[in-house]
């Protein structure tokens, strides 16, 4: 049969593929400790890697010594059709190349489901991303089929198919790390219908594209599936290089001296934009964040919609002025570590405190492994801790990290918090001892608020509520009031403080507060005994602050408009120009929602002088692309029917098509018209612009004819 033709030839790689997995395996499988590592994303990388090489080989190796005249009018000569021969190349090229894959990811699932979670923090769920990923690296076979069935050079066009099949693994991979099913399937369906596609596609190269003439070749309906997959391959590869030019431009043009942005009030109670950078604060003694540009925000009334400020209205400031410290409202940071194939964190906390590593679970738990610092390979998982402590199972935390979430909010003093409340850890045995039950959107602390010591900030719908911190332990309330805490913690070597927490006030929360739109950020900023100040901004569009006196009455409100500058550089519009028309508007229509989103309107995050040099940019990109597309055409002489049809999607594509042009279409002799003096194929019957038939040409005298018998 000829299937088994096919797979006595694909199969000589398959040992050297199937080790090369298995190696792969062997280096990301958490082996011999407690290994802490992203193992969905390690095995994905790996897997991605291989399973396109491997699919390329596949694919050269079958197709490769085919071009050869000889080779391939011996196949063909063979009473079976093209088709059939097609098709059991395809099917061993699947059965190989599954193989490679599944015999290795079989006994690593087997063995880490026989270790994890035990021994081991993982689970064998994470090893199906890999699978994927493998399975999606298999559209780079069709792909070099159609590669090397295609008339063109491989220094240019030739090699375009690749990036399809590269678009389907990136999608797959994208797919692997969603939050949910309903994403990862939205992500897959792409990937399905390109994989489609490309079997589709590489099916007419090697039928009809690989040993007959560029015109008998573009017939039949699969001519136009790769017609329209090579022209999305060129486009993609343009997209491509007009983003990384956009990119450096945009960067360039920018030249921000810091790398954060954010909102800071200084001692007068005015709130600034500003641009920082980490680095040594001489004030301090210690790296923190400088400002190195500041910009006052525009106050605005309350109930003014957004209107976005000018450059001139944004007053400069001097970075010579005293800002006051905020602290950030911490709410559940929500991680993004718990995922379909990743459910256990890749991130430890507190190894060693109570003889234990604590590794956080998604389903609301922490997995407690001994920590045997002799032998690290003997972890073993001494059990599970929870709201209702170790072994309990029974009262799984609500937060994508009850201990990321407790160290923004109380840092170091083992406090968990979740949306029902804050715990501490305590010894002896073993538990969570519950400090606040209660419903928690946010949560901070400070060393000293408003004059009344150590406290604990909490919001909860529209309350916010204040707690006083108490400890029987002096030093413990010595260092909660220090406003470098951890380096006190650390300096005296504390044990770990048993806390208390007593309210004292409650704070009704304005509903402008709550009205700040996008994904604002609260900030808390001490005045000392003159009260605090409530900050809640999305850097790019609107402020608002509330003022608090120290009795917790709500004081004086007030509303900002932030802007973003530089946004009207016309480097970066000319940049943008550059990308396909129709990426273009995809582009705009997203920045436009998202800006309405957080609060502008439709267009506040560009000006009107951004908006007219990217007109600019993009009508000389549509007229270049047009004159191109029309010069490509007549290189490759088509017709006016065809000319027509590329002029008509070279306003949506850009110079992509006059580049699709020339990559689909070969290069075929023309000779002059002897009735209208252009130029036509010489395997036109007709003259396509005086439809003027093949005439004999003049005679000069020098003829010789041969006469008939």
């Amino acid at each position: 049969m000829m299937f088994w033709k096919e797979w006595r030839e694909a199969v000589r790689f398959l040992p050297i593929a199937m080790i090369a997995v298995a190696v792969l395996l062997w280096i990301n499988l958490p082996i011999g400790d407690v290994l802490l590592t992203p193992l969905a994303r390690q095995i994905s990388s790996a897997m991605m890697v291989v399973s396109a090489l491997y699919a390329i080989a596949i694919g050269l190796m079958q197709t490769l010594p085919e071009q050869r005249s000889e080779v391939r009018g011996l196949l063909f000569s063979q009473p079976i059709s093209r088709t059939r021969i097609y098709f059991a190349k395809t099917f061993a090229a699947i059965a190989v190349h599954s193989l490679a894959m599944a015999i290795p990811m079989l006994i690593a699932w087997g063995w880490l489901a026989s270790v994890a979670p035990e021994t081991r923090p993982a689970t064998p769920i994470s090893l199906a991303a890999g699978v994927f990923i493998w399975i999606a690296g298999f559209s780079f076979y069709p792909a070099t089929i159609w590669m090397v069935s295609r008339r063109a050079r491989w220094v240019g066009s030739r090699p375009l198919p690749l990036l399809t099949a590269a678009l389907a693994v990136g999608l797959a991979f994208a797919a692997c790390f969603a939050g949910t099913w309903t994403t990862f399937g939205y992500w897959m369906l792409p990937v399905g219908v390109i994989l489609a596609a490309l079997l589709t596609i590489a099916h007419h190269a090697y039928v009809a594209l690989s040993d007959q003439s560029p015109r008998l070749a573009s017939d039949g309906p699969g001519s136009r599936i790769s017609a329209i997959g090579l022209t999305l391959s060129v486009l993609l590869a343009w997209t491509i290089i007009s983003f990384v030019f956009f990119s450096f431009s945009r960067d360039f043009a920018y030249q921000l001296p810091g790398d954060v942005r954010q909102t800071r009030v200084d001692s007068s109670g005015d709130l600034y934009q500003t641009v920082e950078e980490y680095r040594w604060d001489p004030e301090k003694q210690r790296n923190d964040y400088v400002v190195v540009q500041a910009r006052a925000a525009v106050e605005a009334p309350l109930e003014s919609p957004y209107v976005r400020p000018t450059e001139a209205d944004q007053i400069s400031a001097g970075i010579g002025l005293t800002w006051i410290e905020e602290t950030q409202i911490a709410s559940d940071p929500d991680s993004n570590s718990h995922l379909l194939f990743q459910p256990i964190s890749d991130q430890q906390y507190n190894q060693l405190n109570y003889g234990y590593t604590w590794i956080y679970h998604g389903d609301g738990y922490f997995l407690l492994y001994s920590s045997d610092q002799s032998n690290r390979s003997t972890s073993k998982l001494a059990g599970s801790f929870d709201r209702g402590g170790i072994r309990s199972g029974a009262q799984p935390f609500d937060a994508s990290d009850p201990s990321l979430w407790g160290n923004s909010a109380i840092p170091y003093v083992d406090v968990l918090v979740d949306h029902n409340g804050i715990y501490q850890i305590q010894d002896a045995p073993l538990d969570a001892n519950p400090l606040l039950l209660q419903n928690i959107d946010a949560v901070c602390s400070f060393g000293d608020l408003a004059g009344h010591g150590p406290t604990a900030v909490v919001t909860s719908g529209n309350e916010m509520s204040l707690f006083h911190i108490h400890s029987t332990n002096a030093d413990v309330a010595q260092w909660l009031k220090s406003p470098q805490r951890n380096e006190y913690f650390h300096v005296t070597r504390l044990g770990i403080p048993k806390l208390e927490l007593e309210k004292f006030q409650t704070i009704q929360l304005p509903s402008i507060w709550f009205e700040v739109p996008g994904n604002p950020v609260g900030q808390i900023v001490d005045f000392g005994d003159d009260g605090f100040l409530l900050v809640k901004s999305n850097w790019f569009y609107r402020a608002v602050t509330i003022r608090i006196g120290p009795d917790g009455k709500v004081g004086e409100i007030k509303q900002y408009m932030l802007g973003n500058f530089p946004a009207d550089s016309p480097t970066i519009a000319m940049a943008q120009g550059c990308l396909p028309p129709l990426v273009q508007l995809a582009l705009a229509a997203e920045s436009m929602f998202r800006t309405k989103a957080n609060g502008g309107t439709y267009t506040s995050h560009v000006t009107k002088r951004y908006v007219g040099w990217l007109i600019v940019a993009t009508v000389l990109h549509i007229l270049v692309a047009i004159g191109l597309t029309l010069a490509a055409c007549r290189r490759r002489s088509l017709c006016r029917r065809d000319q027509l049809r590329w002029l008509a999607i070279a306003p949506l594509l850009g110079v992509a098509v006059p580049l699709a042009v020339l990559s689909l279409h070969s290069r075929v002799a023309t000779a002059v018209c002897d009735q209208c003096g252009k130029r036509k194929r010489v395997d036109d019957a007709t003259c396509p612009h005086c439809h003027a038939d093949w005439s004999a040409p003049p005679r000069s005298g020098i003829e010789i004819f041969a006469r008939s018998k």
